[in-house]
């Protein structure tokens, strides 16, 4: 089992290069903003990161998206105060990844960071 860390910014991610396999991921909340959630995500087909955020508005406000994203999600933590950080514990399959997080969010669709990564 390895041990790594994604720190959320107040704009953007810092990831690891990250392999297949177990992996204890230190969620560091560096924004400054205490509330929230994030969760990662594996992306199938051609589906990215930006895609997730358009669903959400179909989950949580009844518009459906041109197209409904393919993704599920692997870990995280939603619902509860971020604070400084959290450990989630995942299997990764190689393939496309996302890391959503609700830092930033204006309203609802939440509409907080996103960002891809690649496990080989």
């Amino acid at each position: 089992m390895l041990l790594s860390a994604i720190t959320i910014g107040k704009d953007d991610y810092s990831i690891p290069e990250l392999s297949a396999g177990t992996h204890t991921l230190k969620v560091v909340n560096a924004s400054g903003d205490p509330d929230g959630w994030a969760f990662i995500v594996k992306l199938g087909g051609d589906t990215k990161a930006e895609d997730i955020l358009p669903a959400f508005a179909f989950l949580f406000g009844g518009q459906q998206p041109a197209k409904m994203p393919d993704f599920s999600p692997v870990g995280g933590l939603m619902g509860y105060t971020l604070g400084d950080s959290f450990y989630t514990t995942l299997d990764l399959a190689p393939g496309n990844y996302a890391v959503i997080a609700s830092v930033g969010a204006q309203g609802l669709p939440y509409s907080g960071l996103t960002k891809s990564f690649t496990v080989k």
